[in-house]
């Protein structure tokens, strides 16, 4: 700020990069914050170490944009000398970590309780958090009934089991009649079936994105 001025205004890319900084130092405080306020739990830690280390490699990243795009180019070596006396030593999180993570975020315990504290969960919404939460509730006993029948369906006495909700409806009810299943199994099936249709569903949206009903729109809120 001192060698650019008034200036530092006008360099918007230069500003923003150090702009993008900012958020990055105040959620590594939030994250630390809140594993301190939570008594360092041991089974939290895939998430702190992702979350800082993310947030240091995008400072960094900007912090090095800032630097290659710095007006005064032997203050930029002073700077980076400064700032990088061993080089940009950051990195992104590996991917083992983000599969420490993703299997954390998948199995049920406080840690996940933690997570999803006053979250929205309802069983039957429209909302997709909801609705991938209930799904995740009950893959375990989906998955458990998926592998007793993986024997009767290899034989060719029994169909696959479909993806599609809407064939979903049929097969459970041929897969009661021919006694593969439970009254009990076939609830669990079909509501695991409908909350995952549920969080996956996209919209739909035509394919003149409805300009053919614009008059007819139009004319409605002329009216009104």
């Amino acid at each position: 700020m001192f060698m650019l001025g008034s200036s530092l205004k006008r360099r918007e890319s230069i500003s923003g990069r150090l702009g993008d900084i900012l958020p990055q130092m105040y959620l590594i405080s939030a994250v630390l914050k809140r594993f301190e306020d939570d008594a360092r739990p041991p089974e939290d830690l895939p998430y702190v170490h992702w979350c800082v280390q993310d947030a240091l490699f995008q400072s960094q990243q900007a912090m090095l944009g800032v630097l290659d795009n710095f007006p005064n180019r032997p203050m930029a070596w002073l700077l980076r000398l400064t700032i990088f006396p061993f080089g940009a030593r950051h990195r992104a999180p590996l991917d083992l970590l983000s599969g420490q993570v993703a299997n954390a975020m998948q199995t049920a315990g406080p840690a996940r309780d933690r997570l999803l504290a006053e979250t929205y969960i309802q069983g039957d919404s429209d909302n997709v958090i909801s609705n991938c939460e209930m799904a995740l509730r009950l893959l375990p006993e989906f998955r458990a009934i998926e592998l007793r029948l993986k024997e009767p369906i290899k034989a060719g006495r029994l169909e696959p089991i479909p993806d599609s909700l809407t064939v979903m409806h049929d097969w459970v009810l041929r897969a009661i009649v021919s006694g593969h299943i439970s009254t009990e199994e076939r609830r669990v099936m079909l509501d695991y079936s409908r909350h995952v249709n549920s969080a996956i569903l996209v919209d739909d949206f035509p394919k003149d994105f409805g300009i053919r009903n614009l008059p007819v729109q139009r004319q409605w809120q002329g009216v009104i």
